[in-house]
């Protein structure tokens, strides 16, 4: 997949941390020149770790954090499949205040009638992913907060520990407890100094690859769906099939927002997590990214990319384009077309499968009192169908395809989300870097340029996390 040698990253590399611009993370901190760890981090075990300060652990839980990788059950695709050990009725008796993504699959309404019976009281609103953070904080400022919320894909984690807005799982649940262990394997990804943040309900991926699938096997002679199924989905096999669609005067091979998701295909994310010091580091300049970014430019120095990536999945597809690389949710939404199929990205090797993350999960907002009835309401929400239900639902993971979470979409308003703050340019840091490939000049010059600002902003989240865990 790489096609030529990033000396010029190397080189840029040994500036940066001669000048100091590397993200030095304790004792053992990763460079944005050094190969990282997988995105898939494993958790440190929790039995030697301090508690964050403020937190309201439950005695009955105190031994409830463990080690992720000890956990030898697979992710969930839905709560129904977690253990059922009966549920024990709150202990405290407040109302529980309970804001949920409007796209959640999270069966609220049966939720809350298993709660209810059990003598829980819910007050439960929903909106939508990207007002859960405002929304969280403007509650904390009212006589009303809230206590158990949806995870946001973005700010929440790790932003927002380090705005003390949410604490671990663990001051509610135990999750050393039988039920738990089918979440544990993607929970791990969202785990501090062996504390859980988030607990995953339902993990799918967030982009598959979308194509018309006689068209395409009448061109290329395969389809990627059969490919997929036997393990030959590979990178290879992914630009031969691009270039002779391409050769057999079709317009472009690939559209959509298809830089950040190929990164991610490989396990690696822009922003990396070192479990030893429980510290982000910038990752621009890991040689499976830069492959990807080499893949980019030779895609797109060929013309077999279109050059107005972010158009309409069918518009593209019925322009001509070979593959649309979008969401589960354009997928669900578009015209109906018969032929339309769905596989993930491919992978070096096409046998071991990452995928972007999208996490169907829940956070305790920090302050919490009614812990208890958060325990039993989680509990009630784990023993509902929480099943992701849609046409393409099953066609983005391939059997044992492990998750993979941007990190970097969660670091800051302006590292993550806020445009504004990044001068002219239309999108906030890490996401302005994700679409260099197919958008702006070289990667390596632009991961460069925002070197200084991205490690900035990294330090200052890992500072504040490691004052409220007291270091």
């Amino acid at each position: 997949m790489k096609r030529k040698k990033h000396t010029t990253a190397a080189l840029l590399s040994a500036v940066l941390l001669l000048s100091g611009c590397a993200n030095e993370i304790g004792a053992k901190g990763k460079t944005a020149s050094e190969p990282s760890s997988s995105a898939v981090s494993s958790a440190a075990d929790s039995s030697s770790e301090a508690k964050p300060s403020g937190g309201t652990s439950a005695a009955a839980h105190s031994d409830s954090s463990q080690n992720a990788d000890d956990s030898t059950s697979a992710q969930p695709d839905s709560g129904k499949e977690s253990k059922k050990e009966g549920i024990a009725p709150p202990e405290d008796n407040g109302k529980l205040n309970v804001l949920l993504s409007v796209g959640s699959s999270i069966n609220a309404e049966q939720a809350k009638q298993k709660f209810t019976e059990l003598g829980g009281n819910a007050n439960i609103k929903t909106c939508a992913d990207s007002d859960l953070f405002n929304r969280i904080s403007a509650a904390s400022l009212a006589d009303d907060p809230v206590d158990v919320a949806s995870f946001d894909n973005g700010l929440m984690y790790p932003y927002g520990i380090s705005q003390d807005m949410i604490e671990p799982m663990d001051s509610a649940l135990n999750l050393n407890a039988e039920r738990w262990q089918p979440y544990m394997e993607t929970a791990k990804l969202f785990t501090l100094n062996g504390w859980h943040y988030v607990l995953p309900i339902n993990v799918r991926a967030a982009y598959g690859l979308y194509y018309y699938k006689d068209s395409v096997k009448s061109v290329t002679g395969y389809d990627p769906a059969e490919l997929a199924a036997n393990g030959e989905w590979t990178n290879e096999k992914f630009d031969e099939m691009v270039k002779t669609w391409h050769d057999k005067a079709k317009p472009y091979g690939l559209a959509g927002w298809y830089g950040q998701p190929m990164m991610v295909a490989t396990g690696k994310t822009l922003v990396g997590f070192d479990e030893n010091t429980s510290g982000f580091f910038n990752n621009c300049f890991d040689w499976d990214i830069l492959a990807v970014a080499d893949e980019l430019y030779y895609l797109k120095g060929n013309a077999y990319v279109t050059s107005c990536p972010y158009v309409d999945l069918v518009k593209a597809l019925d322009s001509g384009a070979m593959f649309y690389s979008g969401t589960m949710l354009e997928g669900e939404k578009a015209e109906e077309r018969e032929q339309l199929t769905c596989v993930p990205m491919p992978s070096q090797d096409g046998k071991q499968h990452f995928y972007q993350a999208y996490i169907d999960g829940l956070v305790l907002v920090k302050g919490i009192k009614n812990t208890d009835s958060a325990r039993c309401f989680i509990e009630c929400v784990s023993e509902c169908d929480n099943s992701v239900v849609g046409k393409f639902a099953d066609s983005y993971m391939p059997a044992g395809a492990k998750p993979a979470y941007s990190y970097g979409m969660g670091i800051s308003p302006r590292a993550s989300t806020d445009a504004s703050q990044n001068g002219s340019f239309p999108l906030a840091i890490i996401p302005f870097i994700y679409s260099a490939p197919q958008d702006a000049g070289e990667w390596d010059s632009v991961c460069a340029y925002y070197a200084e600002p991205l490690t900035s902003e990294l330090t200052i989240v890992n500072n504040k996390i490691r004052k409220i865990y007291g270091d």
